[in-house]
């Protein structure tokens, strides 16, 4: 019995911690245990992700889209910081496995202003993986990804360029 009010009451805790971030992370989602994503972050995000266990940040934002300078607090809240500007145009091969690198160093919020960026970064991600294209859209999707960016991605495929 304490064993399930235990895991009941960590659950709760961990819904609380995930809503604060929620608050201050735009279109934030926790994907899996390593990788959340979403939009624009509030300067407050930063201290929350590092309570969080969170060791790093890749943000797809060009430099005049930053409200903040987001990789000064995160080397204040000790969280590495990446970023990767990413435009209206898809990356190139060299660009997506820069992306896929960083993925392997632990515990990551991935993010960009609204979600779309990084669905169609993680969905040309996952291309380049080897992932069906109808899964890697459906999983850019739900990171945020718009309909032009799956187009985009589908006419690259289609062109035999699957980068």
């Amino acid at each position: 019995m304490r064993i399930v009010v235990g895991l009941i009451l960590s659950a709760c805790l961990s819904l609380a911690h995930a809503g604060s971030l929620a608050d201050n992370v735009r279109n934030f989602h926790q994907h899996h245990e390593n990788l959340a994503t979403g939009g624009e972050l509030t300067e407050q995000a930063v201290p929350q992700l590092a309570a969080e266990g969170y060791v790093q940040i890749i943000d797809l934002r060009t430099p005049a889209e930053r409200q903040f300078d987001e990789q000064a607090a995160a080397a204040q809240a000790g969280i590495a910081y990446a970023n990767l500007p990413t435009t209206g145009e898809l990356p190139d091969a060299d660009q997506i496995a820069q992306f896929g690198a960083l993925l392997t160093n632990g515990k990551t919020l991935v993010h960009c202003r609204s979600g779309n960026r990084v669905g169609m970064t993680w969905a040309l991600w996952q291309l380049s993986q080897g992932v069906a294209m109808e899964q890697a859209l459906e999983e850019g999707r739900a990171m945020g990804m718009k309909q032009g960016f799956e187009d985009a991605i589908r006419a690259r495929v289609a062109a035999g360029k699957a980068e």
